[in-house]
């Protein structure tokens, strides 16, 4: 007897793009500069606020967003802000 699978879903550009930006929220900001997508449109699209993204800006971002991988988030506008302290500072009671 064959065995059936079923064939594997390919993820759509949006959902893709979705994922790159989801790991890389910190940057949002020097990735709308250097992509040419507004950091509005970023947002707007993270936040679901766009129902239907148009393909030219998912691709011109995508492209981008590949030939530019992660880094050590050297360009984030809050490094380091996302830290809570090494616990070393008085309390404020």
């Amino acid at each position: 007897m064959a065995t059936s699978t079923a064939p594997t879903r390919i993820p759509d550009t949006d959902e893709i793009v979705a994922q790159y930006l989801t790991a890389r929220k910190g940057e949002w900001e020097y990735i709308a500069v250097q992509s040419g997508v507004s950091y509005s449109w970023i947002s707007k699209f993270m936040n679901s606020k766009i129902p239907n993204p148009g393909s030219q800006t998912l691709k011109k971002l995508r492209t981008w967003l590949e030939a530019n991988p992660p880094t050590s988030r050297p360009h984030s506008a809050h490094a380091g802000a996302e830290t809570t302290g090494s616990g070393t500072e008085p309390s404020a009671t």
